[in-house]
């Protein structure tokens, strides 16, 4: 204590007041400095948390687009209608852009890997589906042309025998 008032004492009023103001600038500085990285650090958090809803909302979409993208490709083979095959292709571009978004989007590589994985996957699923158009064509042109006037053939004979029994 005693050395306390012999510090203050040394110095003029003007000094010490002078002095204090200095101390409180000081701490005003280092004071703002902390919240200027705090609030940066939380600027950085909040942009990573963006990116991360954002991709989340992506892969629940394209969960959602694949799932549609199924139910077009079996509503095709069990009817062979064009709007399923015209929506299995607007999906499939939907899902290309949203693979896109996500490759160039997600940070950790696993997850990277896992969607390009599922990517390639979705790629083969489509070729197939173009394979069983492709089959679905020719099988029609078969029944249309081969299975369906001998079927009219043997029923016309078929008749024919019935009617002379």
């Amino acid at each position: 204590m005693n050395f306390l008032n012999d510090l203050g004492s040394r110095f003029k009023i003007g000094t010490r007041i002078g002095g204090g103001f200095m101390l409180i600038i000081a701490l005003l500085a280092v004071v703002a400095t902390a919240g200027y990285f705090g609030l940066d650090a939380a600027r950085i958090a909040l942009q990573r948390y963006d990116l991360m809803s954002s991709n989340t909302l992506r892969l629940v979409e394209t969960e959602r687009e694949f799932v549609g993208l199924r139910r077009n490709v079996l509503a095709f083979v069990q009817r062979g209608d064009q709007a399923s095959q015209n929506r299995v292709h607007e999906l499939t571009k939907h899902l290309d852009e949203n693979f896109k978004k996500l490759d160039e989007n997600l940070i950790l590589p696993e997850v990277k890997e896992s969607v390009r994985r599922a990517a390639g996957l979705v790629d083969q699923y489509v070729k197939n589906f173009e394979v069983i158009v492709k089959n679905s064509a020719a099988r029609d042109r078969s029944v249309n042309e081969q299975t369906n006037p001998v079927g009219a053939k043997m029923r016309t004979l078929i008749t024919e025998i019935i009617d002379s029994a």
